[in-house]
């Protein structure tokens, strides 16, 4: 099964300075996450937290709204999976506007 992002629910910064949303800052902000990134994870576990940010034509950044669960995910090993989890391929964009795929077992 493939999971891939492509919804661009995109917001940016108005003509007043409003700073840009930041999906980043937020989950920073959010005591449900367990993690915002792989550095938040122990060992080869991948942060499924993932959300599309490019430049803007008027300057800045926009971004997407962001997807997955916020947690630490074990990678498959040879495809399989501990515990009657399913090795599931996703991809992860970390706020940039190209993915990495990973084998996450879910």
């Amino acid at each position: 099964m493939r999971l891939a992002l492509f919804a661009l629910g995109l917001a940016a910064c108005d003509d007043g300075g409003t700073p840009a949303y930041d999906p980043y800052a937020e989950c920073m902000e959010d005591a449900q996450a367990r993690c915002c990134a792989n550095a938040d994870c122990a060992g080869d576990d991948v942060c499924w937290f993932s959300y599309i940010c490019s430049a803007s034509p008027e300057g800045g950044r926009v971004c997407s709204a962001p997807e997955g669960d916020r947690a630490c995910h074990p990678q498959c090993v040879d495809g399989t999976c501990e515990d009657d989890l399913t090795c599931t391929e996703i991809e992860i964009f970390p706020g940039t506007d190209y993915g990495q795929t990973y084998d996450l077992c879910l």
